[in-house]
């Protein structure tokens, strides 16, 4: 696959609701992901099933994967490339778009499945960063995997861990780019692993190398500019990237 996608699976079992039309939007839609929508019929909710009441109307039983990368609305195919196979693998899917990014939701008896035929597509699969109960458990990366990871992808930025509390990514620009980023909503973390430049922080420059560490506060206008070496940044944020 030219541009193969790297898919975070989402820790908990989902399900998706349906609501009366006028009905106010629920206290009880919890979790990593939660997307509420209202149409003239119908209030739909997608949300973890853990906390629902028992006389919601709704599908349970889904599992969640979100594509890693943040996707340009001009890219086209993007979703084609993940459900085409499903289909003719017999399997259905729910998905739901957001500004930056796709969430393909596949029922849990389908789950393994799908798995497989994502991975054998070319499609990497993160494993959950939780164990079933929530326990926090050990992930290791190494840069050099990283790297490859983010050049097959063809993207700037991959994020490669997400916990509610953080989620980190590798940021890479060209000598000479232009970083078209805005401001977060999440305090932020650079290390600089390789490369040479400059980073404005509201009206303040300071220059950046190996072994840099800038901090940016949450909502506060920056970039990196005057690029004179490939750059490559860990970006650490908390909590995770919205």
């Amino acid at each position: 696959m030219e541009n193969p996608l790297t898919l975070v699976v989402l820790p908990s079992r989902y399900a998706v609701c349906r609501l009366a039309a006028d009905a106010p939007f629920p206290s009880w839609a919890l979790g990593e992901f939660v997307s509420i929508s209202r149409s003239a019929d119908e209030l739909s909710v997608v949300c973890v099933e853990d906390a629902l009441p028992a006389d919601v109307r709704c599908e349970r039983s889904w599992r969640c994967l979100r594509v890693a990368e943040k996707l340009d609305f001009e890219a086209v195919g993007i979703l084609a490339s993940l459900t085409a196979p499903l289909a003719e693998a017999g399997i259905s899917v729910f998905v739901v778009s957001t500004f930056d990014t796709d969430y393909l939701m596949v029922r849990e008896q389908s789950f393994a499945l799908a798995s497989e035929v994502l991975q054998a597509c070319g499609h990497k699969l993160l494993p959950t960063r939780t164990k079933p109960h929530g326990e926090p458990r050990m992930e290791l990366f190494t840069i050099q995997e990283l790297l490859s990871e983010r050049q097959r992808a063809g993207r700037a930025y991959l994020e490669f861990l997400r916990v509610p509390s953080m989620s980190l990514g590798i940021y890479s620009l060209p000598a000479g780019g232009a970083d078209p980023q805005k401001p977060h909503g999440e305090d932020e973390v650079y290390y600089v692993l390789r490369g040479r430049a400059t980073i404005r922080v509201g009206a303040e420059d300071r220059a950046v190398e190996p072994g840099s560490i800038v901090f940016v506060a949450a909502n506060v206008e920056h970039r990196f500019h005057s690029i004179t070496e490939d750059l490559t940044l860990l970006v650490f944020f908390a909590p995770a990237e919205s």
